[in-house]
């Protein structure tokens, strides 16, 4: 399935992000989010899906080959805004991810992160069964 595709099938509107893991040496990006859910619905909407919910889980950003903080600095740790994708003109089967991540600082002033992720292609993994790609 490709990204477009596959990020219609799952639901982060009002979740956070926990945390950012770079594996430099396997080429991929993992978001952790407190709580994903699926989109199962023909009409396309979540409608309080659970029953394929996880927790903790994470969206695995595959093939990377470029990633960007926008600004560089607040870190992401606060609610997911939305998770765009496109494709590159002149770069078939890569991907230009771009996922908005709110910052919370400790005075609570929040600002928006863009993290800029270009990639081969996306899936879930849940954290109870490690290394299992979820597409």
């Amino acid at each position: 399935m490709k990204p477009e595709a596959f990020l219609k099938t799952i639901y982060v509107g009002d979740r956070g992000c926990k945390g950012l893991i770079i594996d430099s040496w396997q080429k991929r990006l993992k978001i952790q989010i407190d709580l994903i859910s699926r989109v199962r619905d023909s009409s396309g909407h979540w409608n309080y899906y659970d029953l394929e919910d996880i927790q903790d889980g994470y969206l695995v950003f595959d093939g990377l080959r470029g990633i960007r903080f926008d600004p560089s600095g607040p870190i992401p740790n606060d609610y997911i805004n939305s998770i765009d994708v496109s494709t590159i003109e002149g770069e078939d089967g890569v991907y230009k991810f771009c996922i908005s991540v709110s910052s919370v600082d400790s005075q609570g002033e929040s600002q928006e992160v863009t993290i800029g992720v270009l990639a081969v292609d996306c899936y879930l993994e849940d954290p109870k069964i490690p290394g299992q790609e979820i597409r």
